[in-house]
């Protein structure tokens, strides 16, 4: 998918709450063709409001930022764990005729599973 922001003129990195070590062994694993950026003292992730503190002594919660070469946000999308805006929707906003838009949402409404999956973490974390 980097290759078709690449030719849109668009660069793509994501950005880790994760020690470099660990988010490369992700990177790898996922096999990530584009730039990592990390942020273990969580400073940026803080600024930007993306904290999510309550999970694994912080983490990043998932957003997409839409950067203009003059480094101004042209769109953001903040999104659930179980509702994330996809690579197509944005690639699709950002070569669009009509300009950035923001990319279309669904409601998600969580399965078992993911039920299953929140109460062993909540168990976990003592709350």
């Amino acid at each position: 998918m980097a290759p078709r922001f690449e030719d849109a003129g668009y660069s793509l990195a994501f950005l880790s709450s994760d020690q470099p070590q660990r988010s490369q062994a992700l990177r790898q694993r996922l096999r990530l063709d584009f730039m990592l950026l990390c942020d273990p003292s969580r400073a940026t992730i803080t600024a930007w409001g993306l904290l999510n503190a309550l999970e694994a002594g912080g983490v990043a919660k998932p957003a997409t930022f839409v950067i203009g070469s003059d480094r101004h946000v042209l769109t953001r999308s903040l999104d659930g764990y179980a509702s994330r805006a996809t690579a197509a929707n944005v690639l699709a906003a950002v070569t669009s005729p009509q300009g950035i838009a923001a990319p279309k949402r669904s409601i998600a409404i969580p399965g078992r599973e993911q039920w299953s999956v929140a109460l062993r973490n909540l168990l976990r974390l003592g709350g």
